[in-house]
């Protein structure tokens, strides 16, 4: 995350405590990810056991804040997820968390997004 971004809201309990289809407006809002995306990154986090919904769309947005500061915005405010990007993006967040969450001795079942 770059310096010039703003925090994530993450702890906002009017972003993390909308209705489904309020949060996925959201994310399409603030990252241009339409609600297919956002159904398929929630679904991927779901999977890999962040069953807590507060827990996930912090993760949710972590990842879209990571994805945004890669580059991956053209000028329309859109993140750029072309055929096959979207999967590979979740599977390499998914394994640096994995790793750093390793690092500091909390086994992968307890990947609360904290």
């Amino acid at each position: 995350m770059s310096v010039s971004q703003p925090a994530p809201p993450s702890d906002d309990p009017d972003v993390l405590h909308q209705p489904d289809i309020s949060f996925a407006a959201w994310c399409l809002e603030q990252y241009g990810v339409n609600r297919g995306g956002y159904n398929t990154i929630d679904l991927w986090f779901y999977q890999c056991g962040v069953k807590h919904i507060v827990s996930r769309r912090r993760i949710v947005i972590d990842f879209l804040q990571r994805l945004q500061a890669t580059g991956r915005k053209p000028r329309t405010n859109r993140l750029k997820l072309g055929k096959g990007a979207l999967a590979a993006s979740l599977k390499q967040y998914t394994d640096t968390r994995l790793l750093a969450d390793a690092e500091r001795d909390r086994p992968a079942a307890r990947w609360s997004g904290t």
